[in-house]
């Protein structure tokens, strides 16, 4: 449990970084080994590199409004409202589901959806954290934001 205590504080970059490499390794693997890949190939390699690319214009859009998004939560001092976080709470998380979710797809290698489901996982932990941390240090502010913009990750489903 230690470990994971320790990954769930790293700076968001490094811990995506360490998330990326762990899947693309696990696609080496695969294809040195010749694992089990999913069906519908090439369109769901297709479908994986649009899944991949949009969620990193996605990102990029993201962090043209925020600019800080890279911090770990106790440096984060304000928050931003404008563009997609005037929709969803956690835009730059979501694209990041998003590129892992398209990295495992267009490689195609069954196993690359297990560290996929657990990165995943781990990202909403931290954006949970993340929304407790600043409930409580900025209180009402972050309060009120969670009224506007009542969906975490995506609009009307969670």
């Amino acid at each position: 449990m230690k470990i994971i205590e320790y990954y769930l504080n790293l700076k968001p970059n490094i811990m995506m970084s360490f998330g990326f490499i762990l899947i693309i390794f696990i696609g080496f693997l695969g294809e040195y080994f010749s694992w089990a890949r999913i069906p519908y190939q090439p369109l769901s390699n297709i479908i994986g590199g649009i899944i991949f690319i949009t969620g990193w214009l996605f990102h990029k859009h993201c962090h043209s409004f925020h600019k800080k998004a890279h911090l770990r939560s106790d440096q984060i001092k304000s928050i931003i409202k404008s563009g997609p976080f005037a929709i969803i709470r956690h835009p730059m998380y979501l694209s990041l589901i998003l590129m892992y979710l398209g990295v495992s797809m267009t490689w195609g290698i069954i196993w690359m959806f297990i560290p996929f489901i657990v990165f995943s996982s781990f990202i909403i932990i931290i954006a949970i954290r993340e929304e407790t941390y600043l409930l409580n240090e900025l209180g009402s502010e972050y309060k009120d934001y969670i009224d506007e913009v009542s969906w975490r990750f995506i609009p009307k489903l969670f």
